[in-house]
């Protein structure tokens, strides 16, 4: 498994922007439309592998569109790393629980489920995947 604690869409945003000479690149940006090919594809892989990304070439030859890219990687993770990376996440059935690390309160009500890959909390209503709990959780915006 890649080591995608890190804001890893942002992550990846960066190295499309260095590749391509910082043109203005977002989620539905085309790598071959960019002017993407196999040179900028291995330097891609190569600068992403630096940061602990693995994104095989295949992959952006198959899903050359940045999103698509982001979707293959987020198959590569679990959540309960990622957000255990963050805060102390505690067992309760086939889901853990754990006090909301986005608002105060005294009962656990922000559950994470392993099975659907998403978080979800009851108290204040946040939800999401992975990623974007990385990026609340450290404040970074796409």
């Amino acid at each position: 498994m890649a080591i995608l604690n890190e804001k890893f869409k942002v992550t990846l945003l960066r190295a499309w922007k260095e590749i391509f000479a910082n043109v203005d690149v977002n989620e539905g940006s085309n790598f071959f439309l960019l002017g993407g090919d196999s040179v900028k594809a291995v330097q891609l892989t190569s600068w992403l592998g630096q940061k602990g990304i693995a994104l095989a070439l295949m992959d952006i030859f198959t899903a050359p569109v940045l999103k698509d890219q982001i979707e293959k990687l987020k198959e590569q993770i679990n959540i309960i790393d990622i957000i255990d990376s963050f805060i102390d996440l505690k067992k309760s059935g086939s889901n853990f629980k754990v006090c909301c690390p986005f608002h105060g309160e005294d009962t656990p009500s922000f559950v994470v489920s392993p099975s659907k890959q998403i978080y979800n909390c009851f108290g204040c209503g946040v939800k999401g995947d992975a990623i974007k709990f990385v990026m609340e959780y450290e404040r970074v915006s796409y």
